[in-house]
């Protein structure tokens, strides 16, 4: 699950209380967030908007999803993001 998580561009994620929190790279100059791999996480945003919430909190980015009830569950919502197609800008 972290090999997953780290291709998302997760540096940290969590499970706890049926919620499963990644934590993006912390340093808000990195290039991660001109790359196709956040590109990818703002696409299954856009298409997902009930799965998931991306918010701030403490100076760093994080990305939340309720009701994860098991390491099954929370391993195949992170694939869901590693496959998501970006459409090419025309």
């Amino acid at each position: 699950m972290r090999w997953i998580a780290n291709e998302i561009g997760f540096e940290k994620i969590i499970i706890k209380s049926e919620k499963l929190i990644g934590y993006f790279v912390s340093d808000q100059e990195s290039p991660y967030y001109q790359s196709p791999k956040f590109a990818r996480v703002i696409e299954f945003i856009k298409q997902n908007p009930r799965l998931g919430k991306m918010y701030e909190k403490n100076g760093g980015l994080r990305m939340s999803f309720a009701n994860v009830e098991s390491i099954e569950e929370a391993l195949n919502l992170l694939k869901k993001m590693v496959n998501i197609r970006v459409p090419e800008a025309s």
